[in-house]
């Protein structure tokens, strides 16, 4: 499998990096989290760590979110002993570009290691909210606000329902900590919709709760081939995915 093949070289990497830099063999090494438990890096930072234990390095994941992840990345970038690493996303990227909370410079405080995986994310409604479909969205966004809920400002779930948004005023952005926020607002009809992946919608898909009505990748998603693209939908193609 891609992602797993891509865990051990990150761990490799990782190790012989950390044993270049740290202090101590036998020190904890923090997995920084820039989002809230609950979301698809929680998940991601779990499975690194179930691999990455062993007698002479001890991984723990701890949780820095905020301000779209900006809080977790300047932690990690104000910390340069070697004993604090962080999972990258999307944000890490973009948020300099128009957030003055981004103290960090992605071109010197950063070295990075290796990329983990991608997965695709999905335009998704509560099943409850009679929209069947991403042109029914549109076209009750001509009359009603549609309440989209992301991690912040800058991430990836934002960006694309911006780009979707364009020329549609009535789209509204509702910034939350994370996915787990936001996932519980859309159960409890708080939201129009939110946009994610299988990793954190996936449960409640299947228990028919949620509702995607549109994959945000280049073709349709293993498991979801039901569920058309929004190339195919004549929506902009924004290839935003993680």
């Amino acid at each position: 499998m891609e992602v797993k093949q891509s865990i051990k070289k990150f761990l490799f990497i990782a190790m012989v990096a950390l044993g270049a830099m740290a202090a101590s063999a036998t020190e904890e090494i923090k997995l920084v989290n820039p989002f809230p438990p609950g979301g698809s890096a929680d998940k991601m930072g779990r499975i690194i760590i179930r691999h990455a234990n062993t007698p002479e390095y001890i991984f723990i994941q701890e949780f820095k979110p905020g301000a779209g992840s900006v809080i977790g990345y300047n932690y990690v970038a104000s910390h340069k002993t070697g004993t604090v690493i962080g999972l990258a996303a999307n944000p890490l990227v973009i948020a300099p570009q128009f957030d003055k909370v981004a103290t960090y410079n992605i071109d010197t405080d950063f070295q990075f290691i290796d990329t983990i995986g991608m997965f695709p994310t999905f335009i998704a409604v509560n099943s409850e909210s009679n929209i069947d479909s991403y042109k029914q969205l549109v076209e009750l966004s001509k009359t009603k606000p549609i309440y989209y809920g992301t991690a912040g400002i800058g991430t990836s779930g934002h960006l694309t329902i911006v780009a979707l948004a364009d020329s549609r005023p009535n789209w509204i952005h509702v910034p939350f900590k994370g996915a787990s926020e936001y996932t519980t607002a859309i159960l409890g009809k708080n939201l129009t919709m939110i946009q994610d992946a299988d990793s954190v919608i996936g449960t409640f898909v299947r228990a028919g709760k949620i509702k995607p009505l549109a994959t945000v990748y280049p073709r349709r998603a293993p498991g979801y081939m039901d569920v058309p693209t929004l190339k195919e939908l004549g929506a902009n193609d924004i290839g935003i995915y993680r």
